[in-house]
């Protein structure tokens, strides 16, 4: 797994996941689609997740949360919801799911989700 370069998502990165959507699930989706879904800034924070590059640098995969605000006792609080996790399958069995899932919580923490 050594070989992944790790990155935060970002918009520029939302262009990554159109090819990966389409190797992981066979759905294309325009660029403006992923950049409205990925907008999440009413909540404080965005683009909370991580892409992991192949050597040759193709996306290979990812794993993310969206951010959202839920209320318990009477309080706002920010939380996440994971959405759209993918590994390409040429890539799956490699531990790519477990390494960005790991990355993306310690980011929440980070966060505060």
């Amino acid at each position: 797994m050594s070989d992944y370069r790790i990155e935060r998502i970002s918009e520029e990165r939302l262009k990554d996941l159109i090819q990966l959507y389409k190797a992981s699930f066979g759905k294309t989706y325009p660029i403006n689609y992923l950049k409205n879904k990925f907008n999440t800034q009413y909540t404080g924070v965005s683009f909370v997740g991580y892409l992991a590059y192949d050597p040759a640098g193709q996306p290979a995969a990812y794993y993310g949360v969206f951010p959202c605000h839920i209320r318990y006792n009477g309080r706002q609080i920010l939380s996440a919801q994971s959405g759209d996790t993918m590994t390409h399958p040429a890539h799956q069995g490699k531990g790519l799911f477990t390494k960005l899932a790991k990355l993306t919580y310690e980011l929440a923490k980070e966060l505060n989700i």
